[in-house]
């Protein structure tokens, strides 16, 4: 014996099992039986946040790094200028120091 349950209740779009509008269906379980008033309705509370003043001081830090430039113009032309005359020294030792260090890290 087959049973065809599609033909007993088919499915409609915008309506849920039994035919019944699924925009009904859900303000009556809200409780709101008047289209219109769902509509309109307006929160009654509000939310609030408030900074922790750690929060406040990182927010401030990170907008004072973010307009500062993200190259020193001034410092990379002052290196440009010592090894065009020939006065820019490189110290090994300050950069395999620097280089164990972050080897070091990992």
């Amino acid at each position: 014996m087959v049973i065809d349950t599609n033909s007993i209740n088919p499915a409609q779009p915008g309506k849920r099992n039994g035919g019944a509008d699924s925009t009904a269906l859900d303000q009556k379980a809200a409780g709101n039986n008047n289209p219109e008033q769902a509509k309109t309705a307006s929160p009654t509370t509000t939310d609030t946040v408030k900074l922790s003043s750690q929060a406040q001081s990182l927010s401030s830090l990170q907008e004072t790094l973010g307009n500062l430039p993200e190259v020193d113009e001034a410092r990379v032309e002052q290196i440009r200028q010592q090894i065009a005359d020939g006065s820019y020294q490189v110290d090994a030792e300050q950069i395999a120091a620097a280089i164990l260090r972050d080897d070091q890290s990992f």
